[in-house]
């Protein structure tokens, strides 16, 4: 809708404006995905390409074309706290929800292993080279926007819904400017759906969704887990109606996602930590026990860090619901969802691991120094 706003000064963007246009790009993608199955490696080669070309022209662009710069000062030593927090130290780390939300689909390419040669080295390999971009690309692109914003508080209130078009709007001084990077932003969102479905099928392959059966069924013709897609798109629909009966329930639900993607961490890293590593495969890359146990200390204490304070409400005072938190709301109810499942269908699924680690097995080879090799 902040497309469309920049060349309607007068509009009011309304809920179900934003929700049509979710519902839009829930069905486009979902149809890319279903139906073009061969057409995603091509996909996935363009969206790397895309992203790096569309860092770099959107870095040069606001750099040079805003009218002024801002200096170091306002940059890196200039605090602009409208959070109600009296205490700066809290306002910036409640304020890191928005950064780290970026960072959720940082394991993506774990969602698409299966389809991946020789997924054991290729998959970290891909995380490492996926993180160090992330930090060049993410660090330098906001830089460029610190140092170029005319207005930083005309972002809040923009007429547009969208604070990063308002910031590139002031920078080029152009609507079309501002269009065409906003645009830029827009297309690589469409990517991102791929390995929601992908980890959805393989859960629902591994027998641990209800109706699994359904879910995990590949489609002969198309090449792809039709079945997984439809739901996940159907889910992603439905979730979208919540914004049109209440944008604080669905912001609270998304301000979330950032939580369950940190006690998604934190189990399989703390378990390691409780049995010191004992359980761990050594792979391609393997830091050692004392550095490897160092790290997932680290790991584990910053995650329940970041759970801690990010149940905290981001403005204060909490004077009504609007400005609630409700992340531990939603993230109770999720897990209480997931204990009544596993109590339900959790012995089916421990069958299920215990028939992939026979699997295993069975096809690891014993050389000649006597550890085990795949």
């Amino acid at each position: 809708m902040a497309l469309i706003a920049l060349y309607h000064d007068g509009l009011v963007v309304q809920p179900w404006m934003t929700f049509v246009a979710y519902q839009i790009l829930n069905i486009l993608t979902a149809g890319i995905v279903m139906f073009g199955n061969r057409f995603i490696p091509a996909i996935n080669k363009f969206s790397l390409v895309y992203l790096q070309l569309a860092w770099f022209i959107t870095m040069v662009v606001v750099a040079a074309k805003a009218p002024l710069h801002n200096d170091s000062k306002f940059v890196f030593r200039t605090w602009i706290n409208e959070t109600g927090w009296d205490n700066n130290v809290i306002c910036f780390i409640t304020g890191l929800v928005n950064p780290l939300y970026s960072l959720g689909g940082l394991d993506g390419i774990s969602h698409i292993t299966e389809e991946m040669p020789n997924p054991g080295r290729n998959a970290p390999l891909g995380l490492a080279i996926t993180l160090s971009i992330a930090f060049v690309t993410g660090l330098s692109y906001m830089l460029s926007l610190m140092f170029s914003v005319q207005n930083y508080g005309s972002l809040a209130d923009t007429h547009t819904g969208l604070p990063l078009a308002e910031l590139f709007w002031q920078a080029t001084s152009t609507r079309g400017g501002a269009f065409g990077l906003v645009f830029m932003v827009w297309i690589a969102l469409g990517p991102c759906v791929i390995g929601t479905g992908r980890v959805f099928w393989a859960f629902a392959r591994d027998e641990g969704l209800p109706l699994s059966s359904i879910w995990a069924r590949v489609n002969p013709k198309l090449g792809s887990p039709f079945n997984a897609q439809l739901c996940v798109t159907m889910i992603a629909a439905l979730l979208g109606c919540i914004y049109l009966g209440s944008t604080t329930a669905f912001n609270s639900m998304m301000s979330s996602a950032v939580t369950i993607n940190n006690l998604a961490y934190l189990v399989p890293i703390l378990t390691n930590v409780i049995l010191f590593r004992r359980t761990m495969r050594r792979g391609p890359f393997f830091m050692g026990q004392t550095l490897g146990m160092t790290v997932n200390i680290i790991s584990v204490a910053w995650l329940v860090f970041a759970i801690v304070f990010f149940s905290f409400p981001y403005q204060m005072p909490v004077t009504e619901a609007s400005n609630m938190n409700y992340t531990c709301v939603v993230v109770g109810g999720f897990l209480i969802i997931e204990l009544v499942w596993w109590l339900v269908a959790g012995a089916r699924y421990s069958a299920t691991v215990q028939r992939a680690r026979e699997e295993e097995t069975s096809e690891t080879v014993v050389v000649g120094d006597g550890k085990s090799s795949e």
